[in-house]
């Protein structure tokens, strides 16, 4: 007992060194913090960092997720620490992107359990695309239900989804702080709305985006010049500016030149406002099959 309750007594000055820690540790992290540490502490002298760690477990001070998937190895956090805390140090590469950007930029009200974050492939040459689009091949693509990451590790009761997305230079990703969280590396809002367009699934669905469209048209939030421009810029081969004019024009509250910046007089190719459609309308002005509940 009396091990344990020197941890007790040290626990303030442990948590202040932890909190000056990344939010999420190792088994690593933790024994350099023993080591430099455990005269300050008043540590026993035959305290080991296993032990040390264990008490930390045992009295509450830390919490700790076993981590599977591309992380085999158990993580460690302060139980204070927020999913968005402890996903954004998984890796310094990674930002937050889809359903979960959506619920920090304030356009859905219902935070997921499932977080997403995105890790860009490391070079133009290495994002995949089809060399040549026919009509067939889209009908075919778009008939299954999107396809999904199964990189998937679980943090304070959260699930975390790895993505791997296409290279971008990180375009629209910034640095900022949303629903009193610091430091979120993000796609910013224009960004945000193209990826869920493009992978409506990671967002909850066509209509979660539908709705998101116009939060941000309402608020007035939307900058669809840039919208427009980081469309451009990731050169797509789908064509996806049919189904971001239809979000903006469903919306009901975007200027008409600003909907009319997605138009083509003539669109090439019918397409789909998501994988896996049941129960289909055709809406002609866009060349875009959509859901009966989108009409």
């Amino acid at each position: 007992m009396a091990n344990r309750s020197r941890v007790v007594i040290a626990a303030d000055a442990i948590k202040t060194i932890l909190k000056k820690q990344p939010a999420a540790l190792t088994r690593e992290d933790l024994q350099q913090l023993f080591d430099s540490f455990r005269h300050k502490w008043n540590l026993p002298s035959g305290m080991t960092p296993e032990k040390f760690i264990k008490e930390l477990l045992e009295e509450g001070i830390l919490k700790s997720d076993p981590v599977y998937g591309s992380y085999r190895l158990p993580l460690y956090y302060l139980p204070d620490r927020s999913v968005y805390e402890l996903a954004g140090t998984i890796t310094n590469e990674r930002y937050f992107s889809h359903s979960t950007a959506l619920w920090l930029w304030n356009l859905i009200s219902n935070e997921s359990k499932n977080v997403y974050i995105n890790q860009e492939r490391s070079s133009p040459s290495s994002n995949t695309r089809i060399t040549k689009l026919t009509q067939p091949a889209i009908d075919k693509a778009f008939s299954q239900p999107q396809r999904q990451s199964d990189n998937q590790i679980v943090l304070a009761g959260y699930e975390v989804t790895l993505l791997q997305g296409m290279y971008t230079g990180r375009l629209g990703v910034i640095n900022t702080s949303l629903r009193k969280i610091k430091n979120l590396q993000i796609t910013d809002l224009e960004r945000t709305l193209l990826d869920c367009a493009v992978r409506p699934a990671y967002a909850g669905g066509a209509d979660v985006v539908a709705s998101a469209f116009q939060m941000a048209g309402a608020h007035g939030k939307l900058d669809v010049l840039k919208l427009a421009d980081y469309l451009t810029q990731m050169n797509y081969i789908y064509p996806y500016r049919q189904a971001i004019g239809f979000y903006l024009e469903r919306a009901n509250c975007f200027k008409a030149e600003h909907i009319d910046i997605f138009r083509e007089e003539n669109f090439e190719y019918d397409f789909y406002l998501e994988h896996g459609l049941q129960e289909i309308h055709y809406c002609q002005d866009w060349r875009l099959y959509v859901s009966e509940q989108m009409i």
